[in-house]
């Protein structure tokens, strides 16, 4: 899938959060799909034994029902917005770009 095949039909909501350095968290079958990005800081999310950055060259796509770990390695703020998608459903991978 490339990221501009990514149509939204539902935005659930949108926030920024800070996150300190070293604060890890566990997501399990995450309700919506979303995109995330940082204009400062760094984080590591690992799915499927795979690493992938959040930071501010990398957004990051999460799929819906996903499961997976991030640890914040840089704190700072971050950004996320979480949707339904019309056409993409139950990715299993994450995509950064």
């Amino acid at each position: 899938m490339n990221i501009d095949e990514l149509t939204i039909k539902y935005i659930d909501d949108a926030f920024a959060i800070f996150q300190p350095t070293g604060k890890v968290h566990n997501v399990i079958n995450r309700k919506f799909s979303g995109i995330s990005f940082s204009l400062g800081g760094k984080l590591i999310y690992t799915h499927n034994g795979k690493d992938y950055v959040s930071d501010y060259n990398h957004a990051l796509f999460h799929p819906i029902d996903s499961t997976y770990k991030w640890k914040c390695i840089e704190g700072g703020e971050f950004y996320v917005l979480n949707f339904i998608s019309k056409n993409v459903t139950n990715l299993e991978f994450f995509l950064t770009f």
